[in-house]
């Protein structure tokens, strides 16, 4: 079942996986309050995580027979925590086209093109290729602003011999990817050389410990390890990876 309103109506009937969809005429906390009393149910668990606590209020005042519980958190988020082999599939598609544009796309990465420029660039081109929609706002960093790692994207020019970061992904039928790379243009500079091997190293690390049972936090130390014992582990305060899917 599915509860939504006008505007989604035709649209929900033609893609939504449900037996029915209920297209409502009141706030959608005030439509499930009256669902709950319509279906008779007795309890009724929401997740905590998205819901605000106005919101919380008023479907309990809306569905005074039903006993409200919000300490379910994280029921769904843990039901589809595990893919199964379709969304693996659906996740790969998604990697590879964002993969693919970008590969094509860094003929355009040179000195003079601004970072706003080249950030539409490249949704631009996975959009072309076929994506729904960039993953996020595609992240685009010139020089000393590459070490930002959620910079936005400016005025600022690529230049001779500057590295310039890039944060994209594509969505794809649902699921995202989520890929990070610097590009070197000209001459890269000794110690980003170095950088890059020590991130090599890390990723290397990380991924023996990425087996059936592992937690991620066992391959985030593993790689964090060879950061810190490479003397660069104040610069690494965030986690190892991306989350896709």
């Amino acid at each position: 079942m599915l509860v939504t309103d006008s505007r989604y109506e035709e649209q929900a009937g033609q893609e939504a996986e449900v037996d029915e969809v209920i297209s409502r005429h009141t706030a959608m906390t005030q439509a499930v309050g009256a669902l709950c009393k319509a279906l008779g149910v007795k309890r009724l668990g929401v997740t905590a995580a998205g819901l605000t606590h106005a919101d919380h209020e008023r479907i309990v005042t809306a569905a005074l027979s039903t006993d409200v519980v919000s300490r379910k958190s994280g029921i769904a988020e843990r039901m589809r925590m595990r893919k199964d082999a379709e969304e693996v599939e659906a996740i790969r598609a998604a990697l590879s086209l964002a993969e693919r544009t970008f590969t094509e796309f860094l003929q355009h990465v040179e000195p003079g093109r601004t970072e706003k420029w080249l950030a539409a660039r490249l949704e631009y081109e996975m959009r072309a290729a076929g994506a729904d929609a960039a993953s996020f706002d595609v992240i685009c960093a010139v020089g000393s602003r590459a070490s930002l790692p959620h910079a936005v994207s400016g005025e600022a020019e690529v230049r001779p011999d500057s590295a310039v970061l890039f944060d994209w992904g594509a969505r794809l039928d649902g699921y995202c990817s989520d890929l990070t790379r610097v590009v070197g243009v000209g001459t890269i500079p000794t110690e980003l050389g170095v950088l890059v091997d020590v991130v090599l190293e890390a990723q290397a690390a990380a991924f023996e410990k990425l087996v059936p049972g592992a937690r991620c936090g066992e391959a985030d130390a593993a790689g964090r390890a060879v950061v810190a014992k490479s003397g660069y582990g104040r610069c690494f305060g965030h986690g190892i990876g991306h989350g896709v899917g």
